[in-house]
């Protein structure tokens, strides 16, 4: 089987050096991928930017997602054209403080779905949706 690439947007926001801990592994796993961080594959936010952007468009309405501090970072990542398998394993191991909120978006062309996974408190919840046709 044919292993297609994904692409994974990935928003995050908490204390700075948890964001910052956050763009390092995603830039690893870009530079694994890649052999480079594409320029614009990570862009800084601010954390009230990323808190809306994430509580519209999330599916689920039971995650209840805290409001960031005047002081957090926010940052906006795209993994581009990264192994699905391995990304998404990146992602379910990715290790979160507790205070820190992550989301993430992927279209599953294997699948035939669209993936989304909310990191917040120490907990994870994906959900799925099929690919409109």
């Amino acid at each position: 089987m044919l292993i297609k690439p994904i692409t994974v947007r990935l928003l995050a926001y908490g204390m700075k050096p948890n964001v910052s801990a956050i763009i390092t592994r995603a830039s690893d796993l870009l530079k694994e991928e890649h052999g480079a961080v594409p320029p614009t594959a990570i862009s800084p936010r601010a954390a009230k930017k990323v808190y809306d952007v994430i509580m519209a468009e999330k599916w689920d309405t039971e995650v209840v997602l805290k409001k960031p501090a005047p002081s957090n970072a926010g940052v906006e990542i795209e993994l581009k054209d990264v192994n699905e398998r391995l990304t998404v394993e990146w992602l379910h191991e990715l290790p979160l403080a507790k205070t820190c909120i992550a989301w993430a978006t992927w279209t599953s062309p294997r699948e035939g779905t669209i993936w989304q996974l909310v990191c917040a408190e120490g907990g994870r919840w994906s959900e799925s949706q099929p690919i409109a046709s």
